[in-house]
C-alpha cells in the first residue's frame, strides 16, 4: 500500500554487562554441547530429549475433592514451577535464593488464604442474589424486602462461608502444620456447634408461653 510512517518497528533487547548468575542443570546436548536446562533435583540423570519439568501431583482417592485437587494443581502448575531455572544479573549466593523464594512463599500465603475466605463467602452470598432481584422489582416495598434479604444472606454467607473455608484449610493444616490445624479444627467444630445445635435463646422447647386447662377445670400457665 505504499511507504508510511511506522512501517518498520524495530524493539531493543539488552543486558548489563557484568556478573550474572545461573541456577540450572549443566547436561550436554547429542552434539556434545555442554548446555543448560532447568533443574530438578528427581530428574537429574535424565536423556537430553526428556523433558525436566515437574510431574504433578497425586490426586487425593476422595471422589468429591478430586475435582479441587485437579483445580488447584493445574492453577499451581501454572503459575508457579517446582523446579530451578534461574538467569539474573548480579552475584547471588545459594541461599539468598532460596530465602527469596521461601519469603515469596510466605506473602504469596498471606494474599491467598484471605481471597479464598472471601471468595467462599461471595460464592454463598451469590446463591441469593436471584431472589433478592425478584424482591427488588415488588413495587412500592421491594427496595426494603431486598435490602432485609441482601442483610440476611450476607450473615449467612459470613457464617457458613467463613465457616466451611476456615474447615477446608484447617483439614490440609492438621497434616502439615498440626499445631495449627488442629486447634483451627477445634475452633471450626465450636463454629458448627453454636450453628446446628445450640439452643439459643427463644428457641428452646416450651419457651413460648401456653395455656392447658387442668383437672379443676382451671388453667395452667408453662
Amino acid at each position: 500500500m505504499g511507504e508510511h510512517v511506522g512501517q518498520m518497528r524495530v524493539s531493543f533487547e539488552y543486558d548489563k554487562c557484568g556478573n550474572t548468575t545461573i541456577i540450572a542443570q549443566q547436561m550436554q546436548d547429542d552434539d556434545e554441547v555442554f548446555t543448560f536446562r532447568k533443574w530438578n533435583p528427581d530428574k537429574i540423570n535424565v536423556p537430553f530429549s526428556e523433558s525436566t519439568d515437574a510431574e504433578g501431583d497425586n490426586m487425593c482417592t476422595n471422589p468429591c475433592c478430586c475435582y479441587i485437587c485437579l483445580l488447584v494443581n493445574c492453577c499451581f502448575n501454572v503459575m508457579f514451577e517446582e523446579v530451578v531455572d534461574l538467569a539474573t544479573d548480579a552475584t547471588k549466593t545459594t541461599q539468598q535464593y532460596f530465602d527469596e523464594q521461601k519469603e515469596l512463599v510466605k506473602k504469596l500465603g498471606s494474599i491467598f488464604r484471605p481471597i479464598g475466605i472471601l471468595g467462599c463467602m461471595f460464592g454463598f452470598y451469590w446463591l441469593f442474589a436471584p431472589v433478592i432481584s425478584l424482591l427488588k422489582w415488588i413495587p412500592l416495598v421491594g427496595w426494603l424486602l431486598g435490602g432485609l434479604a441482601s442483610l440476611a444472606a450476607g450473615i449467612f454467607a459470613f457464617i457458613v462461608g467463613g465457616t466451611l473455608a476456615c474447615l477446608m484449610i484447617a483439614i490440609a493444616w492438621v497434616f502439615f502444620r498440626p499445631l495449627i490445624g488442629v486447634p483451627l479444627l477445634a475452633a471450626v467444630g465450636t463454629s458448627i456447634y453454636f450453628i446446628f445445635f445450640y439452643a439459643w435463646p427463644g428457641t428452646e422447647e416450651g419457651g413460648v408461653n401456653s395455656v392447658t386447662p387442668d383437672s379443676s377445670g382451671g388453667t395452667v400457665t408453662a
